[in-house]
């Protein structure tokens, strides 16, 4: 409990400074661009350490692990991204905007494979529990929520995208690959929260939702990137960058909450 209450002042800490920095310094600060790209270097560096400690605390290799692990290499992916982005603007100082797509592109790319994996292993895993899983007349209504969202992003982002002459082939690749892939992962994380919903209130329910809500800021600031960077209107210090740097946050807190679970489970098992 204490390592998990030391995180999230931590979390609470950063995510003031971010804020402060990007409505305080103006938006042709030179500080603004290491601000922006070094703080998401450092916090997706923090979700993987703690992601890699309730990975490895795991005692049997089963369907939970599996998916820790997949979610591990997939925050990984995203480190090495936010890494080479950071390079690519603050050390080689190339025009992001017209650097695109770039090797950090390629990462966070390949990122949403292990992790749309890991939601269906973990959704998998619970369905064969025999938890309760809800009511199919409750499903339809997230299924027609879903699909209101699907509709809402195709119409207003992808179809713009793809109708644009001036966008070159690869740039529409990847600015279409974002979005489609985001869908993919809200769709999952929000199908998984009502599963947790049905378990009610306790610490294994509040570890999915933060790690829920933790995949679905990043989305969030995905859906909003692609927005802006078809627009050209993206930068460093943009305020979305805060929406990544929860994102990363509240998974390092779900995977300290995941430990806490192991740990009291395992001192129970021991007594």
């Amino acid at each position: 409990m204490h390592e998990f209450k030391q995180l999230k002042i931590i979390s609470l800490i950063l995510v003031a400074f971010n804020i402060f920095a990007y409505l305080l310094l103006p938006d042709d600060a030179e500080m603004l661009p290491y601000v922006s790209d070094l703080l998401t270097v450092f916090t997706s560096l923090i979700s993987v350490f703690f992601l890699f400690r309730t990975y490895a605390f795991f005692k049997v290799f089963d369907f939970a692990k599996t998916a820790w692990l997949l979610f591990l290499i997939g925050m990984c992916l995203n480190f090495l991204a936010e890494t080479f982005y950071a390079l690519n603007e603050l050390v080689l100082m190339r025009d992001m905007n017209e650097y695109f797509p770039s090797t950090a592109d390629i990462f966070w790319c390949i990122a949403y494979l292990p992790l749309i994996a890991g939601f269906l292993i973990i959704g998998k895993g619970y369905r064969d529990s025999g938890l309760p899983l809800g009511n199919m007349k409750s499903y339809s209504l997230v299924v027609g929520g879903l699909l209101v969202i699907v509709a809402l992003v195709s119409y207003f982002l992808l179809n713009p995208i793809v109708t644009d002459a001036e966008t070159r082939l690869i740039e529409k690749v990847f600015y279409l690959y974002y979005p489609i892939a985001d869908l993919v992962i809200v769709v999952l994380a929000i199908s998984m929260y009502y599963i947790v919903y049905q378990l009610g209130k306790g610490d294994i329910t509040l570890t999915w939702k933060l790690m829920i809500f933790g995949f679905l800021s990043i989305t969030i600031a995905d859906l909003l990137y692609s927005y802006l960077g078809w627009m050209e209107r993206y930068g460093s210090g943009n305020l979305i960058d805060v929406a990544w740097n929860i994102g990363y946050l509240l998974i390092a807190l779900s995977a300290v909450k995941q430990k806490q679970i192991m740990q009291l489970i395992a001192k129970g098992g021991n007594s």
